[in-house]
């Protein structure tokens, strides 16, 4: 059996070897750091209890209670339906304005046509209570409806 000799490793190898290796450690201590020990980690089977990202008006109509919800991502998607419209083949949703009075946000809408209703994209919430105005205008007249959304 013949005796081969090791090759020795370069210094240059070492040296990136260590550095990447002390780094490596360095970052993982950084990333456990920043996991909350009192809180339990979460898993499929148990989702984070959070409020939803999406507020939804269903029918909305003049002279309705002004809505309120409770946020905790500082962002809220808002849903809604002209149910008088539903049904009706030729209908045409009303334009809809949903705007954050609080901070002069305004949202894009989105309208379905088929389901006589709308969709925003995500409004821009402030730290504590947002007055959302939501403004629609039909044949007749504009009708406006306030909402206020914590964000907490």
């Amino acid at each position: 059996m013949k005796y081969v000799p090791r090759m020795p490793v370069p210094w240059d190898m070492v040296v990136f070897l260590t550095i990447t290796i002390v780094g490596l450690g360095y970052s993982v201590h950084r990333l456990v750091a920043q996991i909350p020990l009192d809180k339990p980690a979460r898993t499929l089977a148990s989702p984070k209890k959070a409020m939803p990202n999406t507020a939804d008006l269903g029918c909305v109509e003049a002279g309705m209670a002004p809505p309120q919800w409770e946020s905790e991502s500082g962002t809220l998607r808002f849903r809604g339906r002209f149910c008088e419209l539903e049904g009706i083949v030729d209908s045409s949703v009303p334009d809809v304005q949903v705007r954050n009075l609080t901070n002069g946000f305004e949202g894009t809408v989105f309208v379905q046509g088929a389901e006589a209703g709308f969709v925003t994209d995500y409004v821009m919430l402030e730290r504590g209570r947002n007055k959302i105005e939501i403004e629609w205008s039909d044949a007749q007249a504009t009708h406006r409806v306030s909402a206020t959304v914590i964000d907490l």
